[in-house]
Order: C-alpha cells, then structure tokens, then sequence
C-alpha cells in the first residue's frame, strides 16, 4: 500500500466529473508511516500532514496549490495528548497559529497552538479540547473536520456506535470563543448526509470537508457508494444542500 498524495484538475471548478489526473503526485513515505489526512493552509503554500505515529509532517509549496513543488520543512515531535491517540483528520486555521486533531481513538478534537504561525517547532498542546455528546457511549470515527470562523464541522462514519456501520451525518457547533475549542457547544442540529459520504484521504469513510469562499462543501458519493463523486455545498440557514456546479438544491 503506497502512502502517495495525488493531483487532480478540475476543468470545471468544484465538478468533480471534470477531474483528470494533472501526473502530479507527493510520495508521503518518508514519515515512516501511515499518513490518514492532509491540510493546505488558506494559501496553498504549506501542506500538513497527519500521520498515525502522532507526527505532522509540514511540507512548503514554491508554486502554491502544485504538490509537485513540495519539500519537507519540518516535523513534529510528536503531538503529546492527554491520552493515547491516533490522529485521523487534521485542519489548520487561516492566521496558522492553530492546529485541530480529530482523534480516532477517542472520538475527540484537540487544539495545538503555534506561537509562531506555521512553526511547528513552536507547537504546543493547548489544553482545550472537545468531546462529541455521544463519544462516551459510542464508537464515533471522526473522518472530517473543518474549523470555520465561530464554527466547527465533524463528520462521523459511525453513528450508531457499531463496527462496520454505514451510516453518517456532519455535526456542527458553534465556538462561544473562535481561538479555542474548549468553548464548542453543539448549537446546531446534527446534519444528515447524502447517501454516504467519502473522504480523499485516508480510510475512505467518512464525510471529505472542503472550504469554499468561507463555506463548508461536502464531498458525497453516488447512489452505488462511489469514491467522492460530488461536492455539494452546505446551507444550514435553509436546510438544503446546494450543487456549486448549476445551484441546484436538495432538501435535507
């Protein structure tokens, strides 16, 4: 099993029926291990890593968004969290002072704050965390997250806390204090999905989550399950998703 990031071109923006391979790939493997999510910052000149030996591997881009051109800059030590972990989803904020882990184990996000924006080496735990209402009761598999202005976004593949389950949603909540998570509480209804949702990377379950122009875009699969076949956007507001490519709406 390789552990290679690729590259595709959409001639269509956000249609991803459009996409052709750009024969532009990243070989991941020199982290020594298993790499279960990505993230560029707001710019597309860094790309971070989440990996399952609790390292983030931080790569600079000299053309933004072109993998292509990615070196490595740095690695962390290791992300120390209160208790065992195994990264699963990873997000980065704009000003990139701000990390977010999606542990797999616990079904819990935690925040690392960098002192100095995008130095790793700067990076530490910053004590605040949170815990999905039904973590303690349930077996969640936390395989998205986006942190957007006062909000944050998970997307669980379990739902209904057992193995091998296909159900999903995205769940919501609003950040009383947008520089730290601790302060998350679950303002929203739990969002359901189309059909079953797919990440990029990683395992392949799970809800892949895109920010578009400040908006959270969803990439879902088809009615046969298909790997990430549309994006569809987000729009709480009126309870409906929105297809970006023609405006088309679908209740939910």
């Amino acid at each position: 099993e390789n552990n290679d990031l690729y590259q595709y071109t959409l001639s269509t923006p956000w249609d991803l029926s459009t996409a052709s391979y750009a024969n532009k790939s990243l070989d991941l493997d020199l982290t020594a291990a298993s790499t279960k999510d990505v993230a560029f910052s707001s710019d597309g000149t860094e790309l971070y890593t989440a990996n399952d030996n609790q390292t983030i591997v931080k790569y600079d881009l000299s053309t933004p968004w072109d993998i292509s051109t990615a070196t490595e800059a740095a690695t962390s030590d290791g992300i120390r969290m209160p208790d065992p972990s195994a990264m699963e989803s990873i997000d980065i904020s704009p000003d990139r002072t701000k990390i977010y882990i999606a542990d797999f184990s616990y079904g819990q996000v935690y925040q690392i704050n960098l002192s100095t924006p995008g130095d790793l080496s700067s990076s530490t735990y910053s004590g605040q965390f949170i815990t999905p209402y039904y973590a303690l009761s349930k077996n969640p598999n936390i395989s998205g997250l986006k942190v957007i202005g006062n909000k944050l976004y998970m997307s669980d593949q379990n739902i209904s806390g057992e193995a091998g389950s296909t159900n999903s949603r995205i769940m919501t909540f609003d950040l009383a204090d947008s520089e730290n998570i601790g302060s998350a509480y679950f303002g929203i209804e739990d969002v359901p999905d189309l059909e079953r949702v797919n990440a990029g990377v990683g395992d392949n379950d799970g809800a892949g989550l895109i920010t578009k122009d400040g908006d959270l875009l969803i990439a879902r699969s088809d009615d046969n399950g298909a790997v990430g076949t549309s994006l569809m956007l987000l729009d709480q507001t009126n309870r409906q998703y929105i297809d970006p490519t023609d405006s088309s709406v679908v209740p939910y």
